[in-house]
């Protein structure tokens, strides 16, 4: 698995390794395909459906976890959208969120 960042603007793509790197983003909303969400969670296959939107994006090398950082979590197979505890969080916003291997994490 890569991190997959994007620039909307200039399409110029990167591919990081989540062992290696952490990713900062700042000004960030969750993003999810519901539809497309739902179908997974109901047995099909796997596809690309949720995405971090950010206005600006820093990559740096890989963080530790701090102990009051809250985790948010994505997979079609558990739930059909973002997690952070036990809330749904498609469409909300983030001053930071910061990734610490293959997790997402806010403070």
């Amino acid at each position: 698995m890569k991190w997959k960042v994007e620039n909307t603007t200039t399409k110029e793509k990167v591919y990081l390794d989540p062992n290696e790197v952490s990713i900062e983003m700042n000004d960030c909303i969750l993003k999810n395909r519901i539809n497309q969400a739902m179908k997974i969670y109901s047995g099909e296959n796997k596809s690309v459906c949720a995405w971090v939107l950010c206005k600006e994006v820093s990559i740096g090398p890989k963080k530790k976890i701090q102990t009051k950082q809250k985790q948010i979590t994505y997979n079609p197979r558990v739930k059909p959208y973002w997690i952070e505890g036990r809330d749904n969080v498609d469409n909300k916003k983030y001053k930071l969120l910061t990734t610490i291997n293959k997790n997402i994490y806010t403070s």
